[in-house]
């Protein structure tokens, strides 16, 4: 839990490095809550397989306005975390416009997958 806040503190750092434990806690935690409310969303429209009931709008809008909290408030930490997971690996957090072309999220996937870089390096002195 204290990488999870500890992201949250650091929103607006973007400078220096973040492990791969501390970036994939983040990324998990923020998934669960989103993935209820994606969830919702299906039961409350009814194309759940296994709530075969009558559509609820409620669900659905309970669903929606869960995911957009999610999505909105966890938006510049996330930022900065993948900015700094980045960083580790010695890649610039330019890399991060991946994400704007098609398959280019499984590169940055695979990136973060990899480990970082063990010694210093230019986006960090620090050893780990």
């Amino acid at each position: 839990m204290a990488a999870y806040l500890d992201a949250w503190r650091k929103t607006f750092q973007y400078a220096g490095r973040t492990g791969r434990r501390d970036f994939w806690i983040f990324q998990i935690v923020t998934a669960i809550p989103a993935g209820l409310g994606w969830l919702l969303y299906r039961i409350g429209r009814g194309s759940a397989k296994v709530f075969a009931d009558a559509p609820s709008p409620t669900l659905v809008v309970l669903g929606v306005s869960i995911v957009l909290v999610i999505g909105l408030s966890s938006f510049l930490p996330f930022l900065a975390v993948a900015v700094r997971r980045l960083h580790d690996s010695d890649k610039s957090g330019w890399w991060l416009l991946l994400l704007l072309i098609p398959f280019g999220g499984v590169a940055l996937l695979i990136m973060c997958l990899l480990p970082g870089s063990s010694g210093p390096n230019k986006y960090d002195s620090a050893h780990r």
